[in-house]
């Protein structure tokens, strides 16, 4: 962390708070956060990343994909199941529109809408994202 917290530190006097690359630490530094159980300041940190690459990249780049599917895990790890289905449906949407139908990235999308369903007991459409995603890695 300390390294992450350095770099943020050093690219936010040198290149301000809405370059690229400052949202790729955040994004860094809301992972440590992740593995280390802090959810609300992994959350925090995906979301500042988010802003950024919204800012910067516009709301059709793969790397907003990226940012709408980590806040989606958070959310469902902190058991916000509806707002974890609106973050991955949004990231897989940009993930179609960007990358094309057969990308893991899209693969990967679909596992965790099916992560989601499972979570909320709707099994079937779990299978049905299961089973595209499957299709994907095959």
């Amino acid at each position: 962390m300390v390294c992450y917290t350095k770099s943020l530190s050093i690219e936010l006097s040198t290149m301000g708070e809405n370059h690229p690359e400052v949202a790729a630490t955040y994004n860094n530094i809301g992972l440590v956060h992740k593995v280390e159980g802090d959810y609300e300041k992994a959350l925090e940190c995906y979301t500042k990343s988010l802003s950024i690459r919204l800012n910067k990249l516009g709301e059709n780049h793969p790397n907003v994909a990226n940012s709408f599917n980590n806040r989606g895990v958070m959310y469902k790890d902190r058991g916000d199941n509806q707002k974890a289905l609106e973050c991955h449906l949004k990231s897989l949407s940009i993930h179609l529109n960007t990358l094309g139908e057969d990308h893991p990235n899209v693969a990967t999308s679909y596992n965790n809408i099916d992560n989601v369903y499972k979570v909320n007991n709707e099994l079937e459409k779990a299978l049905e994202y299961y089973t595209k995603s499957l299709s994907i890695r095959q």
